[in-house]
């Protein structure tokens, strides 16, 4: 059956992003089909600032991480869990740009870079009741998850309709 390949090789891909980033430049090695082009830590903050308005700030620490879960007490926060080394998270990413290109200015956005804050991410699961993916956005509000999506399921359109919703039943 065809799907049950495209299943696979998904399922492959999603594998894929869970590597260590060694294990990920040797299979990148072995398959240069997959034409990956990797985001480093700086062209994310690069792109964040050019072409983000500066909308989106990073969670470095813990303590970031509680002033953000403070924050969505009076307004929604949504954390996007990133990895440098996934092609999927790398599309996922390019969606989160997408949409914070217009983002509505009422919601906070902090990105969590799993390689730099593997803390940060895990405590981020953990607190918020969620199972930890990458890529992985989670909409916060007063200090609960309210809405996630994961890898494929994060677009732009998913992540409007989310913070509409949540805007839209708790206005500001």
């Amino acid at each position: 059956m065809p799907s049950e390949g495209v299943n696979k090789s998904a399922s492959s891909l999603v594998n894929f992003c869970d590597l260590s980033v060694s294990a990920v430049r040797v299979l990148e090695s072995f398959t240069p089909s997959l034409g990956t082009k990797r985001l480093t830590h700086d062209m994310i903050i690069t792109a964040s600032e050019n072409t983000m308005n500066k909308t989106l700030d990073e969670l470095r620490s813990l303590e970031e991480l509680d002033q953000a879960l403070s924050e969505s007490t009076k307004r929604p926060v949504l954390l996007f869990k990133h990895s440098l080394t996934c092609p999927i998270s790398t599309r996922a990413f390019q969606e989160f740009q997408t949409y914070l290109e217009a983002a509505d200015s009422r919601v906070a956005y902090k990105l969590i870079t799993v390689q730099t804050a593997r803390q940060v991410s895990g405590s981020a699961a953990d607190k918020l009741g969620v199972t930890h993916q990458s890529p992985q956005a989670i909409l916060v509000r007063n200090g609960e998850s309210v809405w996630s999506a994961s890898h494929f399921d994060i677009t732009s359109e998913s992540l409007g309709r989310a913070i509409s919703d949540a805007v839209i039943s708790d206005p500001l």
